[in-house]
């Protein structure tokens, strides 16, 4: 993956395939345990994205996930998407995006980007270099070789990219607690989007804690 140089975030952008099929008895051992906590953890994840989704659905501007009926999502992450048209702001979509997502960081939520672009974007499609810069599958089988992956053929998932973040912390063990300080954050950004945009290029690096996204 390559590092932004600014923020030693990665971009996500592979370059190369690689493959880690391997596993480890440790990380399987621990991974089998937590399977008899699994519906534990689904429906807590629900209920504090559900109780996100029913409050942060009536703030104009922001889009939460859409659960089709007769479904169930388990909210492995989860991401709202933000639209200035319908706010009284004339922030293009992705200045937006980066300035709710540092007010809204130093409102003490952890917010930011997973993928920053869509997967046939990234230079492994754009390059077709293949496995071990072979150039497989596409040099060598025929119905790949003159496979397109222009970007402009996906404006879909380049426009979710300019809108979309992670809200981070929906996992147990936190609760409807850390969710009602949530929208609490989220009613008192957007009732001041004057007051965020002076903020859009304060030297603010809006993602998750730890070292999950972040270079070292």
């Amino acid at each position: 993956d390559e590092i932004d140089d600014e923020t030693r975030l990665r971009k996500y952008n592979a370059s190369i395939l690689g493959y880690q099929y391997r596993n480890l008895e440790l990380p399987a051992a621990l991974a089998r345990a937590q399977l008899e906590r699994l519906d534990e953890y689904n429906a807590r994840r629900i209920e504090n994205c559900s109780y996100l989704s029913d409050r942060l659905k009536d703030i104009p501007g922001v889009h939460v996930p859409d659960v089709p009926g007769g479904c169930r999502h388990v909210y492995w992450m989860y991401t709202v998407e933000f639209y200035p048209e319908e706010t009284e702001t004339d922030m293009l979509p992705e200045e937006f995006r980066k300035a709710i997502e540092k007010a809204l960081f130093m409102e003490g939520v952890q917010v930011g980007q997973w993928q920053t672009m869509p997967v046939p974007c990234q230079d492994i499609f754009q390059t077709k270099s293949g496995y071990a810069a072979s150039g497989y599958p596409w040099k060598f089988i025929d119905e790949w070789k003159n496979r397109n992956y222009n970007c402009g053929n996906y404006p879909n998932a380049l426009d979710f990219c300019r809108r979309y973040t992670v809200v981070a912390g929906i996992h147990p063990p936190n609760g409807l607690e850390l969710m009602k300080k949530y929208v609490h954050a989220f009613e008192k950004v957007f009732s001041n989007l004057k007051k965020v945009k002076e903020h859009l290029n304060d030297p603010i690096i809006a993602h998750y804690s730890g070292d999950l996204f972040r270079a070292r």
